[in-house]
């Protein structure tokens, strides 16, 4: 994993082709069909849910994990995110690198994106998880994810999970 600052994270999407707007949202939205739904309140069903998610959001290459907004801001609050990022040599604080650059390549998991993507949820903060591929994205924040996707394969494939975990509208 590498920390990115703001600047960084934006000029990642920009070589992947997406631009970010003023609330820091890549625009693949104007090219994806986009599901929302209410993220499940159990833990044992969220991270179940967040191992899907992140096999259809299928990461290839890289994948930039950019935390774009938290609720917690006292040290004592933020200690987990501190450790994590330190475990990887990360010393800068959130605010000043809030993406992580995680590639499938490098000691960086599977298993690690799940744990990470877990912790987001059950902190509430949002984040953008963007592979570099370009043909999907998550976003998740204030109880809500939101999946974008532009490839209909991996949208079926998204559809059913939706359905498995009874999320459909």
């Amino acid at each position: 994993m590498k920390a990115l600052t703001p600047e960084q994270c934006k000029q990642w999407c920009k070589n992947q082709g997406l631009n970010v707007d003023d609330q820091l949202r890549p625009d693949l939205a104007r090219r994806a069909d986009i599901r929302s739904f209410l993220i499940p309140s159990a833990s044992s069903v969220q991270l179940a849910l967040c191992r899907d998610l992140l096999c259809c959001l299928d990461h290839q290459d890289e994948t930039l994990f950019w935390i774009i907004d938290w609720s917690l801001y006292r040290p004592d609050e933020m200690e987990l995110i501190v450790r994590l990022r330190e475990n990887y040599g990360e010393k800068r604080k959130l605010i000043d690198a809030p993406g992580h650059l995680f590639s499938k390549s490098s000691a960086d998991s599977e298993n690690t994106l799940i744990s990470w993507l877990f912790l987001m949820i059950a902190f509430d903060w949002k984040v953008n998880l963007i592979p570099s591929h370009r043909v999907s994205m998550l976003v998740i924040g204030d109880e809500v994810a939101d999946v974008l996707i532009s490839d209909k394969g991996r949208l079926s494939e998204f559809d059913d999970i939706l359905k498995r975990y009874k999320l459909v509208k």
